[in-house]
């Protein structure tokens, strides 16, 4: 059991530390922990076969004899940093026989000795063994005869050393006939000088000037001296590890492994960080005065590097600290009446920026931006580092013309190589039309005027009355200020309808549903459909300032368009498509039990068959679905109504597209008698003397009987038609007569079509009755004179006479 025991406390001894330089770290700390009477020195030689560490303490006690002799055991109190006990068994890793001699006491450790425990177990020095360096008359000399040469044991022992220790002041270094002396001197904070003395083979004094901030446990050393370094040291009390990327050393009591060497990863240990970044940046806050040696100008120079952001645990340490600094008020700036103000960095702009050079801009002009210019002196220490400074940029003068707005300002915004024109958009520089706030171009146009006749407050249009030169020129500069077209506003009247403007939310709520309530605060109106309306082909065939829009097909237009929402009867919004117009040929359906939840709202105010013929084409035209009432009454005299005529043939045109033949089947309108008859059924007042008043009443204008025409009525009496109506004439003997006399007429007007037709009868044969008629009657004269003599010979052979009422067949 004591030899297991033996051999865990000599690797304890041995592995609890990486290397010499960190053994020797905890010789020194313990002799911080000390207790001195005078100014606290340590004195360390080092030898090629020995290293020999004095310091003038007030000398060992009995309990830190018993300290050192045991397991774990320590003197130590609170405020002290290590352990002693336990930082003594550093030495083990330079030596195998460390020696203690400390008056009264004179004493060895032997790992190599026969007890069981030779590294607690003490051996008593003669007092006739010599020593390789005198013995202090006061204090503590540790002799250590070292296992092999280290000949880089002190190269890390530098001035940095005294800036975070409690209490010792000086340390001397001796080793290859040089002595070099460090003494601190100064507070334990604010600024400190530490001197360098050197003697020996080359003889030298020099003075390095830290300023060290000191928050509750943290510290932060400033150098004041030379250039950055390019690294520096995390300590707790000495030295844990160097930093590349580091310039200022920092001490706090962070949590470490069992070996002191490395940080835990804690939350602790990341407050801490935090701590101290807040710390460097108050510091530097703190500093105002202008020397050469201030913060404010050596802040720049030793801001953390960014190699430093590579190690996860500083990165926001690095992240903080930069950032932070860029918004310390440091930098002396000339203000308008003279006086020297500060400003962070960020609100700084190089002098030298050419931007201001060639507008000539003052002091005065930066300060409207809440900038200034760095004084001449103060650059002039700042030479060759890198601030982050900004020039005078495009940015800054589009803000600058925000305020002021200036030709020559423009002008010269024209010529700036880098300009950001995202950054100029989001600029409020102009004053629309019935605006008394200023407006950024954003995204959208902003157009020099709109078409006659356009909504209002549809499109940002700038004012007129308001605007400068500047204005259009920036306009210009942005690809805006062009005249706005129909198709301009067609397409803004769609996005404000389908919610991409100020209706966004709205829209939103309808997109999900397929349906949202019509609202007062929503930007649907008859007056913006009107508009499209009227303007259709304008909108289909014009161009637009939006390269977008203008590359639109006239198709992909009409597409766009039918995107538009308009509201149905039960006050719900639907594409056009999913809605049935209210309107059938100008008229509106009265069919019984009629569904109109899927009909499009009638506009207000809207009467007249002409006004409900225009809107019926704007509904088709925008996708609408025909009306599904079974049937449609026309009214009695509609083909009387010449003004009518234009708007109808339009409604057709569309109808023709779809299934115009349908459309004929279901409308219906009385004849002179007052019978209802479907309009294919229906003839015109030219039919009169076959039919009576079985005829429908059309204007004798020649526009007025094609439009009867083309919705199925008859009305120009062809010969087939003539022909096929006289067996029907005859039926009613009252019209036979002038029944006759009409087909004589339009035999005589028109022989070839009568011959042609009679050709035809003969073909596919029509029995018609003949009547008795006068001696006399012209009409039937004419009419047997042209009668095929084939037909006469069947009559004469049929035996028929003028008294006989007999069928023949032509």
């Amino acid at each position: 059991m004591a030899g297991m025991l033996r051999k865990s406390l000599q690797l304890f001894s041995l592995e609890l530390y990486s290397g010499p330089v960190r053994a020797l770290w905890e010789l020194l700390q313990n002799a911080d922990d000390c207790s001195f009477q005078d100014v606290p020195r340590v004195r360390i030689v080092h030898a090629s076969k020995y290293l020999w560490l004095e310091y003038n303490e007030g000398g060992f006690l009995l309990e830190d004899v018993r300290a050192l002799c045991n397991i774990g055991a320590s003197t130590k109190q609170l405020g002290q940093t290590g352990q002693k006990g336990i930082g003594f068994k550093a030495s083990f890793v330079l030596s195998a026989r460390p020696h203690v001699f400390s008056n009264p006491f004179r004493f060895f450790f032997d790992e190599e000795a026969s007890c069981p425990l030779p590294q607690v177990t003490p051996q008593v020095i003669p007092a006739h063994v010599e020593t390789p360096q005198p013995l202090p008359q006061h204090g503590t000399a540790i002799y250590l005869p070292l296992r092999k040469a280290f000949p880089d044991l002190l190269d890390e022992v530098d001035p940095t050393l005294l800036l975070f220790l409690r209490q010792v002041r000086a340390i001397t270094v001796e080793r290859l006939g040089d002595v070099l002396t460090y003494a601190l001197h100064g507070p334990p904070e604010g600024f400190v000088t530490i001197g360098v003395t050197t003697r020996g083979v080359n003889h030298s004094e020099s003075e390095h000037k830290y300023f060290v901030a000191k928050a509750s446990d943290l510290s932060i050393a400033f150098p004041l001296h030379g250039a950055a370094p390019a690294s520096a040291a995390v300590s707790t009390t000495l030295p844990l590890s160097q930093l590349a990327g580091l310039r200022t050393p920092l001490n706090a009591p962070f949590d470490l492994t069992a070996n002191r060497e490395a940080l835990m990863d804690s939350e602790r240990n990341a407050r801490l960080r935090d701590a101290l970044a807040e710390l460097w940046l108050t510091t530097v806050a703190q500093s105002t005065t202008q020397s050469t040696d201030s913060l404010s100008i050596r802040a720049w120079l030793l801001q953390p590097g960014l190699e430093l952001a590579q190690t996860s645990f500083w990165a926001p340490f690095v992240q903080r600290v930069r950032s932070g600094l860029r918004e310390v008020p440091l930098i002396p700036v000339t203000q308008t009446d003279g006086a020297k103000g500060l400003l962070p960095i960020n609100r700084c702009r190089k002098p030298d920026s050419p931007l201001l050079a060639a507008l000539r801009l003052t002091a005065a002009d930066l300060g409207l931006l809440g900038l200034g210019l760095p004084v001449k002196e103060y650059m002039q220490h700042l030479a060759g580092t890198d601030t982050g400074m900004a020039e005078f940029d495009a940015s800054d003068l589009i803000q600058l013309l925000s305020l002021s707005k200036d030709d020559d300002v423009v002008k010269a915004l024209a010529k700036c190589q880098d300009l950001d024109l995202l950054a100029l958009r989001q600029a409020p520089l102009f004053l629309l039309a019935e605006s008394i706030v200023w407006t950024a171009c954003g995204e959208d146009h902003i157009f020099s005027s709109v078409p006659k006749g356009a909504p209002a407050n549809l499109l940002r249009v700038l004012d007129k009355a308001s605007a400068c030169p500047a204005d259009k020129e920036l306009l210009k500069l942005l690809g805006c200020g062009s005249k706005a077209t129909h198709r301009d506003v067609a397409h803004a009247i769609v996005k404000q309808t389908l919610g991409l403007t100020e209706t966004e939310d709205l829209a939103l709520q309808f997109r999900a549903s397929r349906g949202a309530f019509l609202t007062a605060d929503h930007r649907f109106s008859w007056t913006n459909l009107a508009y499209l309306g009227r303007r259709w082909q304008e909108i289909l065939n014009s161009s637009s300032a939006d390269r977008w829009l203008a590359n639109r097909s006239a198709e992909e237009m009409e597409g766009l368009m039918r995107s538009l929402l308009v509201p149905s009867c039960m006050g719900l919004l639907h594409e056009a498509r999913e809605l049935e117009s209210p309107y059938l040929l100008g008229c509106k359906p009265g069919t019984a039990n009629y569904d109109r939840s899927r009909v499009l709202k009638e506009p207000p105010g809207e009467d007249g068959m002409k006004a409900r013929l225009w809107w019926e084409l704007v509904f088709l035209r925008f996708g609408a679905q025909v009306s599904k009432a079974e049937t449609l009454k026309l009214p009695k005299g509609i083909f009387k109504v010449r003004n009518i005529v234009q708007h109808m043939n339009a409604v057709l045109d569309v109808y023709a597209a779809r299934d115009l033949g349908s459309l004929r089947r279901r409308c219906e309108i009385e004849d002179r008698a007052g019978t209802t008859r479907q309009l294919e059924q229906c003839f015109g007042p030219k039919f009169e003397h076959f039919l009576g008043p079985e005829v429908v009443e059309v204007g004798k204008s020649a526009d007025l009987a094609a439009l009867a025409e083309r919705l199925g009525v008859t009305t120009e009496p062809s010969g087939p038609m003539v022909l096929s109506l006289l067996s029907r004439a005859a039926r009613a003997e009252t019209t036979l007569q002038a029944a006759y006399r009409f087909a004589a007429e339009v035999w005589h007007e028109d022989p070839d079509c009568m011959t042609s037709a009679i050709a035809h009868t003969q073909e596919t044969g029509i029995w018609i009755l003949e009547a008795t008629l006068p001696a006399r009657c012209p009409s039937s004269r004419a009419f047997a004179a042209r009668s095929p003599p084939r037909g006469r010979e069947k009559m004469a052979k049929a035996g028929t006479g003028p008294s006989q009422s007999l069928p023949c067949r032509w």
